[in-house]
């Protein structure tokens, strides 16, 4: 049996994995048809780092943040 701390944390690092996996398949398929993501890997692969992590803070974090700060009832 897995303590607490390990059971809260394997679901965690699976959509972890989950949203990375997410940012290189959309990284793949934009691939095929923009060719400059290719011709240019690291500069290209820079920028949409940049996108993912500006997304992530400013979007995903505070959505996954609502329920904290009362926006959203959770009260049944």
């Amino acid at each position: 049996m897995l303590p607490a701390a390990a059971r809260d944390l394997q679901p965690r690092v699976l959509l972890h994995y989950l949203i990375v996996l997410s940012a290189v398949a959309i990284y793949f398929a934009a691939s095929r048809r923009l060719h400059f993501l290719i011709e240019y890997p690291l500069m290209c692969g820079l920028f949409f780092g940049v996108a993912i992590d500006i997304v992530m803070r400013f979007i995903v974090l505070p959505l996954s943040a609502m329920h904290a700060r009362g926006l959203i009832n959770t009260t049944i």
